[in-house]
């Protein structure tokens, strides 16, 4: 054994542990559960006020869709009939052979 090992040892005995501190783990343990619960009561108040919205809104949003069908309805019978009139039939087998045409290039 060194000198230096020694008066390591010398110093390591004569050094003071660490006091527990019941006071501080107190509060620590305290602020932790107080954090813990805050988070919970934040995201069940997060929670309810998404639920309230989504009710409120409900009607206003069953209106809307109603009128985006209505609107697809009369798109899709106008698009057919001019899809099924000479005029769409002439115009579909022109772009059918552009696509075919670019597609060989």
């Amino acid at each position: 054994m060194t000198d230096e090992d020694a008066s390591l040892r010398r110093l390591f005995s004569q050094a003071a542990e660490a006091p527990e501190d019941d006071a501080f783990l107190a509060q620590v343990e305290q602020q932790i559960r107080r954090a813990r619960r805050a988070r919970r009561w934040t995201a069940a108040a997060i929670t309810l006020a998404l639920a309230v919205c989504l009710a409120a809104a409900t009607p206003a949003l069953l209106g809307v869709g109603l009128q985006i069908t209505r609107g697809v309805e009369l798109a899709s019978r106008e698009v057919t009939s001019v899809v099924l009139s000479p005029f769409g039939m002439l115009l579909g087998m022109v772009l059918g052979l552009t696509y075919l045409v670019a597609r060989r290039r």
